[in-house]
């Protein structure tokens, strides 16, 4: 429990929630720790609020640099992780936040389990803190096939629908150094999953099972727009990694290529619906037809047969340009109101 954290905190246009990012890192219970912020070219406030802080405080580095964008977050992870110097990586991106023991509750759980990979659980929040839900979902399930077993197709097995949220990630460095840092599909936007994939050929996860961070679930964040290329990375990169493991290896994994795709169909038709929602709530009417539309047809199984029936519904709110949102409110519903 004397092991430096590096902390990588990528950045872009956080002024509003920065100041509580990291704060919370402040907060924390364990104190060996070091804060690399590398922001990604924002425009706003940001960069004065984080010198002010870094400023008072030893333990924080902050990197400018020219905007780099999603497709090129290898860049600017391996960056921070070039320049880091701790005995395990945390990520904490600048619009999230801690809960104060998170460091002392990984750490120990590593050192109980001799893991390379912890994680736990994350609650998602909107811009006024109102809770939305909990990752992962199927919480069970996280401690059968990762806290229980080793084999890494245990741990495949349950990260399709469950994945890891990256705020509540912590690596031991030399696991990660192993893989040659953060992974990125040139095709993806993101690197959470190319990159948590590739570890769990390497070593044990173990899950704190107790809420550590925050993430914030923003209507306009930098992933809102783009959540239907996100889905079909997220199927690729599944399908992908699947498809290269070793046969004793494979063999294990609960997915035939046939289940995959049919995993990867019924994502999609999820996302289409999620999609036309997030339409509906801008008022894009006729975008929201488009992709609900698309769940209705699209192929998939009986288990996503109510994501139809919401399609459905939308489509009609969307054709009589009617607030879904404010309707779900009223009947008691989760809505993003």
């Amino acid at each position: 429990m004397s092991a430096l954290v590096s902390i990588i905190t990528p950045t872009f246009n956080h002024e509003k929630y920065i100041q509580e990012c990291i704060d919370s890192v402040l907060a924390q219970t364990y104190t060996n720790w070091e804060l690399i912020i590398i922001d990604d070219g924002s425009t706003d406030n940001t960069a004065k609020i984080i010198k002010t802080i870094s400023e008072k405080e030893s333990r924080i580095t902050y990197i400018f640099q020219e905007n780099k964008g999603l497709l090129k977050l290898k860049e600017t992870y391996n960056h921070a992780l070039a320049i880091s110097k701790g005995d395990y990586v945390a990520i904490l991106e600048g619009d999230d936040y801690w809960l104060p023991k998170k460091l002392e509750l990984q750490l120990r759980k590593i050192a109980e389990t001799d893991a390379i990979f912890c994680w736990g659980i994350a609650e998602a929040r909107d811009d006024n803190k109102k809770y939305l839900e909990k990752y992962p979902i199927n919480f069970a399930f996280s401690k059968l096939e990762i806290y229980q077993n080793t084999k890494p197709a245990y741990i495949l097995n349950m990260m399709y629908e469950d994945f890891p949220i990256p705020l509540t990630w912590l690596i031991k460095r030399n696991a990660l150094l192993k893989i040659g840092g953060f992974i990125q599909s040139s095709f993806a936007l993101m690197l959470d999953r190319d990159t948590i994939y590739e570890l769990s050929l390497h070593g044990r996860f173990a899950f704190v099972e107790e809420t550590i961070g925050i993430y914030r679930r923003q209507i306009n964040q930098a992933t809102g727009g783009r959540m239907l290329e996100i889905s079909e990375a997220t199927g690729r990169i599944f399908e992908n990694f699947c498809k290269k493991l070793p046969k004793e290896i494979r063999k294990n994994v609960l997915f035939s290529d046939s289940e995959i795709s049919t995993l990867n169909n019924n994502h999609m038709l999820v996302a289409y619906s999620r999609y036309g929602r997030y339409k509906l709530r801008i008022k894009e009417y006729r975008e929201a037809k488009i992709y609900y539309s698309k769940s209705i047809i699209h192929q998939g199984d009986i288990s996503v047969f109510m994501w139809r029936i919401r399609s459905m519904i939308g489509f009609l709110f969307a054709l009589f340009h009617l607030d879904l949102e404010g309707f779900l409110k009223i009947v008691g519903k989760k809505s993003y109101k």
